[in-house]
């Protein structure tokens, strides 16, 4: 007997009726019966919905990103893990905008370092995250990924504290030889060492205009200098 082509194969999930979708299975319609599983009450069938609307081009990446909106944070959090691996460039755009931290739940632990971390800064445009370390290391991350993107190791002792520039190029970090160091945060070269402090420094940060570096110690002092 002529097979078919329109009938369905053995593996094939067939909309209609009571019968609840197989998550797992291919369905038939495309990006139709993508569609129908985005809407259903079924919250797995949702989440694999999600990761099947990817293979029907465009408009299914608009699927996925409109999932980014549903009301379960497993559906939400789902879209978003697809979303953030995508190369387009208007899903990174969209990214920008979005804030991942919201989703209920922690979504990732950041890697590892071999002592305590001792402070962590963002970046301005929520792109990256810089850990101090007790094992003399600075670790720059992509915030919305968790990968380790570099790791400054050029202190002699431990990392106190970091704080990052304004506008996401610069970053500061306090050593524990009361040194503080400024950094390139792209190349993760050292711009200048400031070494007058005479005593601890608790804390640093750095100003709006992105040029003047705020340190306080254990001297009782506050201290100001420029940023070259």
């Amino acid at each position: 007997m002529t097979q078919n082509p329109d009938r369905p194969t053995e593996y094939d999930a067939v909309l209609g009726g009571a019968a609840q979708i197989p998550t797992n299975a291919a369905v038939l319609g495309g990006i139709a019966g993508v569609k129908k599983r985005l809407a259903s009450a079924i919250i797995e069938e949702r989440i694999a919905a999600v990761g099947d609307a990817i293979k029907y081009g465009e408009a299914g990446l608009d699927l996925a990103i409109r999932a980014l909106e549903d009301e379960s944070d497993r559906v939400e959090k789902a879209a978003y893990l697809l979303l953030r691996e995508r190369p387009e460039s208007r899903v990174k755009e969209i990214l920008k905008e979005y804030n991942p931290w919201r989703i209920g739940g922690r979504s990732y632990t950041f890697g590892w370092s071999l002592g305590s971390v001792i402070s962590v800064a963002i970046s301005p445009d929520g792109l990256t995250i810089v850990s101090a370390s007790c094992d003399n290391t600075i670790r720059i991350w992509n915030l919305h990924t968790g990968e380790l993107i570099r790791t400054i190791a050029a202190h002699s002792d431990l990392v106190g504290c970091a704080a990052m520039g304004p506008y996401g190029q610069t970053l500061v970090s306090r050593n524990n030889d009361n040194t503080i160091e400024v950094w390139n945060l792209h190349d993760g070269e050292l711009i200048r060492t400031i070494g007058d402090r005479s005593d601890w420094v608790n804390c640093i940060t750095i100003c709006a205009d992105g040029k003047t570096i705020v340190s306080a110690g254990n001297d009782r002092t506050i201290q100001v200098w420029e940023v070259p």
